[in-house]
């Protein structure tokens, strides 16, 4: 799990293979919501449930589609602009920070990935 610079959104990552991006919605309720807060209670004003939603990152992998390579490793560009998600089986994707967005993909690389960290240039 990440969270952004701003402190507005969170991308997360499972063993299951997905990655999921959660979006704190503004104060107005324009947009609907479907996400939760893991481990806050619900009477909890700085993270109410009814404030998240969650945009899932790709597909989730199916039963025919062979191993599934569980999500390693998530992070944020220092601009939130990006979200790189990381699989054991070291590929890599980018995604758009902002909308959830698939950017680029890249292949695996031949050994498992462990570890990721996102410098600025």
């Amino acid at each position: 799990i990440a969270w952004s610079s701003l402190g507005n959104s969170v991308v997360s990552g499972s063993k299951d293979g997905s990655a999921r991006l959660w979006q704190l919605q503004r104060q107005d309720g324009s947009s609907e919501s479907n996400g939760r807060v893991l481990g806050c209670s619900t009477s909890s004003p700085a993270f109410p449930p009814e404030r998240w939603s969650s945009l899932l990152l790709g597909s989730l992998p199916t039963d025919s589609s062979g191993p599934v390579h569980v999500v390693g490793a998530v992070a944020w560009s220092c601009d939130d602009a990006f979200i790189v998600v990381a699989k054991s089986d070291a590929s890599i994707a980018l995604w758009c920070g902002k909308s959830g967005t698939a950017l680029r993909s890249l292949p695996a690389s031949g050994d498992k990935l462990h570890g990721r960290e996102i410098y600025s240039l």
